[in-house]
Formats: C-alpha cells, sequence, structure tokens
C-alpha cells in the first residue's frame, strides 16, 4: 500500500474540514476523511472537534494506492498532530488537559 498527504489543524470555534485533492479518485478522498474523523472521535472528548482540518497535497502510489493506504496514512497523521501517536507531543493545546 502506497498513498501520501499534507494535514494541517489548528483549533477553531466550531468544526471544519476542507480537502485540496486535484486529480485524486474520489473514493481515495473519502478514506482520507475517514481517517481523520475516525481518529478525532476515537479520541472521546467534545474539545477535539473545535478545530479546523486541512488536508492537502494527496499523492498516490500508483498501483500501490488504495482506500486502506489512504485511511492509514490521514489516521497517522492526524495521530501526531494529537499528541496521540506514541513519542509525539500535542502540537496544539485542547484545553491544558481539562475537560
Amino acid at each position: 500500500m502506497s498513498a501520501a498527504l499534507t494535514a494541517a489543524i489548528k483549533p477553531a470555534a466550531t468544526f471544519s474540514f476542507s480537502v485540496s485533492a486535484d486529480g485524486i479518485d474520489d473514493e481515495y478522498v473519502a478514506a482520507a476523511k475517514n481517517g481523520v474523523l475516525t481518529t478525532l472521535l476515537a479520541q472521546s472528548y467534545v474539545s477535539v472537534l473545535a478545530c479546523n482540518v486541512e488536508l492537502s497535497g494527496f499523492r498516490d502510489g500508483g498501483q500501490d494506492a488504495s482506500y486502506a493506504a489512504f485511511f492509514m496514512v490521514a489516521k497517522e497523521a492526524t495521530e501526531r498532530l494529537q499528541g496521540v501517536f506514541p513519542g509525539f507531543k500535542h502540537n496544539i493545546d485542547w484545553g491544558g488537559g481539562q475537560l
């Protein structure tokens, strides 16, 4: 499996999600969105949805591209940005740990 994308996340008053994926199959865009949303919702606290998410720079691996590849790369990018990926720290202040 092979896929790549660029992800950014920042605090916002409301949830927003933007995608720039010219020339990428709609199935792969859906997979990336699903990967991001699944990861955000898995955190089990509402403040994580007070953010702006941007996906861009989609690159597929040709014959190695798949729904699963884009889902996983988006999931991993979101985990890294949130600081829930092993060995990474938060790059965003989700309220100082207070829920």
